[in-house]
């Protein structure tokens, strides 16, 4: 048994991922393909091929099946948006790839997310960005009002994005400036500044990621539920006479502020982005986009972006 070819260290997960291997046989066997996450040994799939001599797979769907289930972290860690992934066919296993959302250039630490973020967030909403160092991401939070520097929280990469969640419950204060400092390895620092404050009005903080892997953030001012429904979940129960479950669905249609023509741009990548949630302070809940709408002036510049969105709000028996 023997890889023939492999995808390159650092492919998109977006991408086919080419595994051809062969038995080295003249007679045409029945093998075993297992695709393993290094990180944690997990198998994410397996496939059973019969009567081959030379086969090439694609691994691609099975690395998309695992990262579409994930949620942003809540805290300082890698993030899910890339793998860590070798193949084993038989007793023979593949060199190890890492593989992204989108090809990286590992030779430099860099920020993934957009440089502009919102400047103003309410008490108890995350802080989300996301980094990249070939060997350490360290983060640092700087409260403007003090000179005293706090410890630094850092990760070892092992190659990997990492996922930076910051709370801000615990900042005191309205109106308090504090900066984001992010090292990535030591040849790269990125400096994000925000304003905390408390409650302004309702609104809805979305997260999504953009094509470079980073996840972006934005508050929607104005949020209108506009009706909910429900759905009846076939099931097997359903055939011995006991209820069917029904899940409920909350649409949302969510306003963007009049905004510059940068701050837009990067609001419209989450039009592209496949997987969408909103922020519950912390934590993160998908949503699922049904229609996005962007608004231009009479010039051709965008002005403001209207979502109508999904969520599932409760199940019920």
């Amino acid at each position: 048994m023997k890889f023939l070819s492999i995808p390159k260290n650092g492919a998109s997960w977006r991408e086919p991922l080419l595994y051809k291997f062969t038995t080295e046989s003249i007679r045409e066997q029945d093998v075993e393909v297992e695709i393993i996450d290094e990180l944690n040994g997990d198998s994410i799939g397996t496939q059973r091929l019969y009567g081959v001599i030379e086969a090439e797979i694609d691994i691609g769907p099975y690395v998309r099946s695992i990262i579409a289930n994930m949620l942003p972290y809540e805290k300082l860690a890698l993030s899910p948006s890339a793998r860590k992934i070798r193949v084993r066919v038989g007793d023979v296993e593949s060199e190890s790839r890492m593989f992204y959302r989108a090809e990286v250039d590992d030779s430099v630490g860099h920020v993934l997310s957009s440089k502009r973020q919102s400047a103003v967030v309410q008490r108890g909403e995350a802080i989300r960005l996301t980094a990249f160092g070939r060997n350490s991401v360290n983060v640092r939070v700087v409260d403007r009002r003090t000179s005293v520097r706090p410890p630094v929280a850092a990760i070892n990469t092992q190659g990997m994005p990492v996922e930076i969640a910051i709370a801000t419950d615990s900042i005191a204060g309205q109106g308090v400036d504090i900066a984001i400092e992010v090292q990535c390895d030591t040849e790269s620092v990125e400096v994000f500044e925000f304003r905390v404050v408390d409650s302004l009005s309702p609104r809805c903080r979305v997260a999504w990621y953009n094509l470079q892997g980073g996840i972006e953030c934005y508050s929607y001012p104005t949020m209108v539920r506009r009706k909910y429904q429900s759905e009846v979940i076939e099931a097997a129960c359903a055939e011995v006479g006991m209820p069917r479950p029904c899940r409920v669905i909350a649409t949302f249609s969510l306003t963007s502020a009049y905004e510059p023509a940068e701050q837009l741009e990067r609001l419209i990548g989450v039009i592209f982005s496949p997987e969408v949630y909103e922020c519950c302070g912390m934590g993160c809940v998908p949503l699922r986009l049904k229609t996005r709408t962007v608004d231009f002036d009479d010039h051709g510049g965008l002005r403001r972006m209207e979502l109508s969105v999904e969520k599932r709000w409760r199940d019920e028996v």
